[in-house]
């Protein structure tokens, strides 16, 4: 998913370009192949300030949106072999890489693309592949990952460095993110847990990322995060799986249970957007959601000091109603709090009995019942 100047947003969806008006989208086909067969595109990332490009398994393509012009590049089949478009990345030259699979998927050749023609080969026959996932760094080093990360430097002379995170459990490596400040974004599945994780790629050196702390006492099941720069990060996954971690706030917000409300069937997230406005766009196997997060995580209750034990409470347990209503158990009584005000609108106390009230409570449509 992409945004272009005017404002538009595009969007690969079964494997055809679409673009979204705020409220209705329109397919944009790129031209038929010689043997007249329509093309399946896999691929979308900017190019330069108002071109898309995109891939399809046999060519490069360049798009102007505006004139809905294409522009197409066969691949560069490496010694006459046929080999497939899998992604790119963009480096620092303004040129990208372009991944090229053999057609059994066991050799990756990079090739440098420069808006005109594919100019140079960055990595040349990399064996052993398979069913491992490229990530190109803007300084032409290319990651491969599946369990390990290995990374491959341009100058063929290097040897490849292998890196394992530092948890003890066992696991495959379902997706790196880039960050700010040239950091990584590394996201881990174990049999018990999701695990993310800071790295920096120079040092090589991995730090758990703040989110980590809530993943074990969540049920989400990821395959890929989006960090934001200010140490925020989306993660999104199968089956209506999305959260987001606000740095600020140190709180996870788990989204899937009201996206399993609002969406019925069986929905896989594929990936969340951030347009030029900061709206989040939410990409699913079935269409978009448009996200807006809340303010603030907390809302503050009995910010003033209440009467009957001059401020000296000792909190109990909580509930809330059907209706809203919140209410709070203390030694001196029980708090009936007023949702909209946030504040106490009454006061029920034991009496005469100098008795511990209740230290738990649970309201339904019946009343109010104390343990």
């Amino acid at each position: 998913m992409e945004q272009d100047k005017r404002g538009f947003l595009w969007v690969l969806n079964a494997r055809k370009l679409h673009r979204f008006d705020g409220r209705n989208f329109v397919v944009y086909p790129p031209p038929t192949d010689t043997s007249g067969s329509k093309i399946e595109l896999i691929f979308l990332d900017p190019y330069h300030d108002s071109l898309l490009l995109l891939l399809s398994p046999s060519h490069l393509y360049l798009f102007e949106p505006k004139a809905g012009q294409w522009q197409s590049f066969p691949v560069p089949a490496p010694q006459g072999r046929k080999a497939v478009l899998y992604g790119a990345g963009p480096l620092e030259n303004g040129d990208y890489g372009v991944y090229l699979f053999s057609e059994n998927r066991d050799t990756l050749n990079v090739y440098a693309f420069n808006g005109q023609r594919f100019d140079r080969r960055l990595h040349q026959n990399i064996p052993g592949v398979y069913w491992k996932s490229p990530l190109l760094l803007p300084d032409g080093q290319l990651l491969l990952y599946q369990h390990t990360i290995e990374k491959h430097s341009p100058d063929e002379r290097m040897q490849p460095r292998v890196f394992r995170t530092p948890s003890p459990e066992e696991g495959g490596l379902m997706n790196i993110s880039p960050a700010a400040h040239g950091m990584l974004v590394v996201l881990k599945k174990t049999p018990a847990t999701d695990q993310v994780f800071n790295w920096d790629p120079e040092t090589g050196i991995f730090t758990f990322h703040p989110a980590n702390r809530f993943l074990p006492r969540s049920n989400l099941y990821l395959s890929a995060t989006l960090p934001v720069a200010d140490g925020s990060l989306w993660l999104c996954g199968r089956d209506r799986n999305l959260a987001y971690y606000d740095a600020a706030q140190d709180t996870l917000f788990d989204f899937s249970a009201t996206l399993k409300e609002i969406l019925p069937n069986v929905n896989d997230i594929v990936y969340p957007f951030i347009d030029k406005t900061g709206t989040v766009w939410i990409v699913t196997q079935l269409g978009m959601l448009k996200v807006a997060l809340p303010e603030k995580a907390f809302s503050q209750y009995l910010s003033k000091t209440l009467p009957e034990c001059n401020g000296y409470c000792s909190l109990r347990g909580m509930a809330q109603s059907p209706q809203g209503e919140v209410f709070a158990a203390y030694y001196h009584g029980i708090a009936r709090i007023d949702p909209v005000h946030k504040g106490v609108r009454s006061f029920y106390t034991s009496g005469a009995y100098p008795i511990p009230l209740p230290s738990g409570l649970y309201a339904d449509e019946h009343g109010l019942w104390l343990n």
